[in-house]
Order: C-alpha cells, then structure tokens, then sequence
C-alpha cells in the first residue's frame, strides 16, 4: 500500500466511526454489482479495501468487525425490499421493518465477519504466504462461508457474490463445472488482485496472470455458446400467463374470482395460436383450494383438448383442526382432472411458516392463519407422453444450487411458478429471476418461469434468455421448450464436490510455496 496513504488509513482506525462508516459504504457498493445494477467492475475497489483492513488489524476480533460491517453493507442495501412484503398488510407486519431491513442483515453480516476473522488467524498460522497464496487464501474461505449460508439454519444462498456475473451468459459457462459457488471463488480472485498493484508492484505480472485465468474463462464461456445454438422441442408449445395482480388485491374475498378470470381471459387467446398445448400460470394463481369440482370445471374449457394447464395451487385436506394446506403446482387436462401435482418443499421461514412457533406465537406473512405443510421432497414429474419429464419449484426453492432436480429420475426441464407481487418494483424480483436463470447453466436443462407479476421467461439450457416478459406488466409468452443441453453438465453430475477440487489445488499450492521459502 502507498507510503502516502498510511497515515489516513492510522486515522481510520483511530477513529472507529469513520472506519465502520467507510466499511459500510464499500459493503453497499458491492452490493450494487448484483442485479438489477450489475456494476461488477466496483468489486475490484470493494474487494481490495475489505482485505486490505482485514490484513492490517492487529487482532481477530478487529478482523472479525471489518468483515461484519462489510457485510452489513452489502446485506443491508442488497435485501432492502425484504420490507415491502411487510408493508402488504402494514397494519399487521410494519413493526418488524427494523428486524427485516437491520437484523436480517446484521445476521447474515456475521458469515462474511467469520470469512475476514478466519483469514486473519490463517495469515498468523501461515507468515511466509504468497501474495497469490493469499488471494487464493481469501477466495476459498469467502467460498466456503457463502456455502455454509448457503445450507445452516435452513440456508438462504441469495446474493452470493457471484451473481454479479449473471447477465453475462459466457462468464456463467464455468458454472456448468464449479456452480455458483465456484464463481463465488473466481469471483473473489479477480476482484481482490488489484491489491497486487497496491502493495506489492514489482509483481505485477501475478496482477496479470489473474486476470488471464478470468479472459480464459470468458472466452471458454463464449466459445460453448457459439458451439450449442439454441435448440427446440417442436412438440412442446408453450404459454405463459403473466396476469399482473398486484399483492395487495390478490386474497381480497371479492375479487378472487376477478382474479381467475384475468388468467382465463389472457389464456384463452391460445385460440388465436392453435399450436398451443400447454398453458402455464404462476404460483397461488388459482386462489381457491384446487380440489373442487366446480372449479375445476371453470378452468377446463380453456385447456387444449390434447394439453395441459399447469398451475400454482391451494391443495387442502381436512377440515377444522385437522385441516392441512400445501402451497401447490397442479397439472389439469382438459377435462378438468388434476392429474398430478407437487407440493412445495422448501418453504420461507416466517412467510409460510414460524419457526419456534411454540415461543413465537406470531403470524406468518403468508395467506392464511396456519402453518403450510412442507412437501415430500423434490420430485420429478410424468403428466404426459408428449410433455418432457418435468422438475417443478414453487418460488424461492430454484434459488438452491443442486437442489432442484431430483437426479434419480433427471428431469428434462425446469419449472419455476413464483409470485414476486411481495416485492413491488424492488430490486428483489430483478434478483429472483437471475438466481433461477444460474440454475439453467448448472444442471444444463431449460427453465420456464411463470411469475404474478413479473419476471416470465423461457431460458435455454445455457442461460440465455429466449423470451421474457418484464417486471409490472400483464401479457403473455408463447414459444417453444428449449432442448436440454447436449451433455450432462459436471455440477448436475457431482454437485459440490467440484469445489473440493479448487480447496485442494489451493492448498497444495499455498503448502508447497510455503515448504519452498523455508527450505531456501
């Protein structure tokens, strides 16, 4: 680091406020390299500032705090529209705001607090590292703390740092290989290196090989693309149904039959499209419990004779106490019968159910007053002779990395049904729609994504976007179910076991420098 800048940076940390204000600030900016914003290229200041503090504290604890307000940063602006959802009905939820807008993200800040404390105390165990042993030190522990996000406590894997490449279809191609998490890595090692050119000049050159590893990396990408053009089942027509309910007119008990009919009404128009054979809605878009006759028989004059509706769904079984409700996709023919359906497994903590309700005798933010019943577990589904082999995902479960299909019966297409009205023209939608487009390029299988108010979309096996229709407007999409991608991908094949590979390589190479500088 420049001789100049010593003393400001002595001041900062003389003077805590401006230090953690600095910290926060550079959290935000890197938060703004995911979508909606994309700016990807502010990582390669944040990224430099955050190991920089994290390598001059004098003890753990303070490496701990410098990563914590980071964190709180980039979790504070990153999940701001959490509150939205809370603001549907504000009479009920508007007291928990501060939980949802300060103490998510300061919880959440605690994984990246424990990837800067974790450094630190290896940088102590290990003096004579590298500048490259470093960064790769720093990339495999960020890694390692967004997977463990990623699964403790029920796990919620939004945001990970690798996203920021999600608009760029040819730097997503490594994720067929490492998933999201591997990018994660990459992500860190490209971002971090300007510290190379900071304090450590004459090595430079490790400054550029760096960033060859990420130019090889996109080229690759770019090359698997020109290499598998978009391909399409021309017996699977699909469409659409994006009807625009807005959240806070979709359980009114006096327009909910208001609400059906806009779904019939945009679906009907499949007349004027003979070829159409499969319609599809988003989640809870049939606001009645979905196993009721008369219902059903509303809902089968709109379906082709030799097609099927698929839907988001109320299944419900019993009545009074013993009455149990599952958050649903349901599969109808034309006659009206449900021929097959699944049932959300992964539900939202504190949406669809309370966790601890025993000591948290309080409401979930979710339609109803009870609990909604976990499903048996990912599952593949068989409706059709004609229709490919099918994996749904009720909302937020496509945002799983490796868990959204189930491998024993390998599906042959995604289908995300969402409902992202909670979260208005917030940049939580915008981030949803890109999470669940990764998935496409990791287990190399097409997405078709229905969603209330917006983002729809068919997306190809490769993570380009066919069609899609854009956030806050009714409409429709017809077109074609994309092929699935020629091969299995590695990442659908081992999962994350790919990233025991980059631990490993990253400590041969940090162990055998190391052996090297003490044997001269």
């Amino acid at each position: 680091m420049s001789v100049k800048l010593l003393p400001h940076i002595n001041n900062l940390f003389n003077n805590k406020f401006y230090l953690y204000l600095l910290l926060v600030v550079v959290g935000m900016l890197s938060a703004l390299s995911l979508p909606p914003c994309f700016y990807t290229f502010l990582n390669f200041i944040t990224f430099p500032v955050l190991y920089y503090f994290t390598t001059v504290c004098t003890n753990k604890v303070k490496a701990f705090v410098v990563g914590w307000w980071f964190g709180f940063g980039y979790f504070i602006l990153g999940l701001y529209w959490f509150a939205h959802a809370l603001l549907i009905e504000a009479d009920k939820f508007s007291w928990l705001i501060p939980f949802a807008n300060l103490g998510i993200p300061s919880l959440l800040a605690i994984y990246i607090g424990l990837t800067t404390w974790s450094f630190y105390i290896l940088l102590k165990l290990i003096p004579r590292i590298t500048i490259i042993g470093k960064l790769l030190t720093f990339s495999s522990i960020w890694m390692i703390f967004e997977w463990l996000r990623g699964h403790l406590f029920t796990g919620f894997p939004w945001n990970l740092i690798g996203y920021s490449w999600a608009n760029d279809p040819s730097m997503l191609q490594v994720t067929s290989i490492f998933g999201i998490y591997g990018l994660s890595f990459l992500t860190t090692l490209l971002s971090t290196s300007p510290i190379i050119l900071l304090e450590h000049k004459k090595h430079y050159y490790k400054f550029i090989c760096i960033g060859v590893v990420g130019l090889i990396t996109y080229y690759a990408g770019y090359q698997r693309l020109v290499m598998y053009p978009t391909e399409f089942n021309d017996t699977v027509p699909i469409r659409i149904v994006q009807a625009n309910i807005p959240q806070n007119l979709k359980w009114q008990p006096n327009i909910l039959l208001d609400n059906i009919m806009s779904h019939i009404n945009l679906s009907k128009e499949y007349q004027n499209n003979s070829q159409i054979r499969y319609i599809i809605w988003p989640e809870s878009a049939v606001p009645y419990p979905i196993n009721n006759d008369s219902l059903l028989q509303l809902l089968a004059p709109i379906i082709p004779s030799d097609g099927l509706l698929l839907t988001g769904s109320i299944r419900v079984i019993g009545k009074g106490k013993t009455q149990k409700w599952w958050n649903s996709l349901s599969a109808i023919n034309a006659k009206g019968q449900i021929i097959g359906y699944y049932d959300k497994t992964h539900l939202v903590p504190f949406g669809e159910y309370v966790p601890f309700r025993s000591i948290l005798p309080i409401e979930k933010i979710a339609y109803g007053l009870s609990d909604w019943e976990r499903g048996n577990g990912q599952s593949t589904l068989y409706l059709s002779d004609n229709l490919p082999l099918v994996s749904p995902l009720v909302c937020y479960e496509v945002i799983f990395p490796h868990e959204v299909t189930d491998n024993s019966h390998r599906a042959e297409w995604l289908l995300n049904v969402t409902n992202d009205g909670w979260y208005g023209q917030s940049f939580g939608p915008y981030q949803h729609f890109y999470i669940a487009l990764v998935r496409t390029v990791e287990e190399g299988i097409p997405l078709v994504r229905a969603a209330n108010t917006g983002i729809s979309a068919i997306i190809d096996s490769y993570g380009r976007i066919v069609s899609k229709l854009s956030l806050g407007t009714e409409g429709i999409i017809d077109g074609l179910l994309p092929l699935t991608a020629t091969s299995i991908t590695i990442y659908s094949k081992y999962g994350d076991i790919m990233l025991l590979s980059i631990l490993l390589l990253n400590i041969l190479y940090v162990f055998s420098i190391k052996k090297k500088k003490v044997s001269n």
